[in-house]
């Protein structure tokens, strides 16, 4: 019950580090949804880990309470949970080669997070820096939270 603000939380403290950075977020239109949408990618990333981290029976029910605090969080968070899992499932979809999926998963939130603040299609080299950035800390933040 405490993902959401811990992602949150988080999200909030690499804000200013990206920021500093990267100043062109500073001048998105969507910059003020930053935590919003980089925290609805931590969560996403977090519910991943379930699969690696939590015995087969406790996984659905506790993905189940993450998707009810989403929607108590924010009217737009199950939109964009579910946003991120079709953009992720499509992209991974393109990959022929299995094995290279699973390393692309963070890659691809962080991705999602630049493409949704910059409310571009594509992402031009400094996005993909910024996306690298997110996908790092996906997924440091995310390896072992449920143990």
């Amino acid at each position: 019950e405490n993902l959401i603000a811990t992602g949150r939380i988080l999200m909030g403290v690499l804000q200013p580090k990206l920021h500093s950075q990267h100043p062109e977020l500073l001048t998105l239109p969507s910059d003020k949804d930053f935590i919003f949408y980089a925290t609805i990618a931590f969560v996403w990333t977090a519910c991943v880990r379930l699969h690696f981290d939590v015995d087969k029976t406790e996984r659905t029910p506790l993905e189940r309470i993450v998707q009810e605090q989403l929607s108590q969080w924010h009217p737009r968070a199950i939109n964009e949970y579910e946003n991120i899992h079709k953009f992720i499932s499509q992209e991974l979809l393109e990959e022929p080669d299995r094995k290279k999926r699973g390393d692309l998963l963070f890659d691809l939130a962080g991705r999602w997070v630049v493409l949704r603040i910059t409310n571009e299609k594509s992402i031009s080299e400094r996005g993909i820096e910024i996306a690298k950035a997110f996908s790092g800390i996906f997924l440091r933040e995310t390896s072992g939270y449920w143990k």
